[in-house]
C-alpha cells in the first residue's frame, strides 16, 4: 500500500464563513486531513502534524482546530508519514 498524498479541508456551520468563503474572525474550525493510499482514503486528522504559516492570523492546535484571530491569510499544512498537504485559509471580520 502506497501513500499518494494528503488532502486538507475544513468544515464549519452556517454563519461561520463570510460570503466569499473566508473564515470569520473569532470563529474556530476543525481542519481535516485525509491520506489517499493506493487502496483508498483514510481520515488521519488526529495522527497528522499541523502547522499554520501565519499563527498570528490563525493558529492551529495539534488536533487541527483553527481559530481566526486577525484579518489576513495563512497556509495550513498537515503532514502524515512524511507527506504533506496544504490549504490557504483567509480570515476576515466582514461577513
Amino acid at each position: 500500500v502506497t501513500l499518494r498524498d494528503v488532502q486538507v479541508s475544513m468544515w464549519g456551520f452556517n454563519g461561520t464563513f463570510t460570503s466569499d468563503g473566508a473564515v470569520l474572525l473569532g470563529r474556530t474550525f476543525q481542519m481535516t486531513a485525509t491520506a489517499r493510499f493506493s487502496n483508498g482514503g483514510e481520515d488521519v486528522t488526529r495522527a497528522a502534524s499541523w502547522e499554520s504559516s501565519n499563527p498570528s492570523v490563525a493558529p492551529i492546535t495539534p488536533g487541527g482546530l483553527l481559530t481566526g484571530f486577525a484579518n489576513g491569510s495563512t497556509v495550513v499544512t498537515a503532514t502524515y508519514q512524511g507527506t504533506s498537504g496544504s490549504l490557504v485559509v483567509s480570515v476576515s471580520d466582514i461577513p
